[in-house]
């Protein structure tokens, strides 16, 4: 939501075109990129973290964690597909991106 991305590639370490997988990576990681809209980064200032149970230090999924900032939010090694507050829309297919 606002961070900058950097695309590793066989190829480009090579100075080459993509190739077939890595241009299907390449769309992937373009199409993630672009799941938040350009302002979101202006709610900054609304940033918090989710604390979930189990993700406390010697919980079973202590490197989840919940980001949120202004209707906008993302979830890293997170369990399940759901988010864990109420009025949240799946923004993919995997419970990754959230917007409200």
């Amino acid at each position: 939501m606002g961070s900058g991305a950097t695309l590793h590639t066989e190829s480009g370490k090579l100075c080459k075109p993509l190739n077939g997988n890595e241009i299907e990576h390449r769309n992937a990681f373009t199409k993630g990129m672009n799941v938040f809209p350009d302002d979101a980064p202006l709610f900054i200032h609304t940033y918090r973290r989710i604390e979930e149970p189990g993700n406390e230090v010697g919980g079973d999924n202590t490197s989840g964690r919940t980001y949120v900032v202004g209707n906008y939010s993302v979830r890293i090694h997170q369990k399940g597909n759901k988010h864990p507050e109420n009025g949240w829309k799946n923004l993919d297919d995997f419970g990754i991106a959230f917007s409200r």
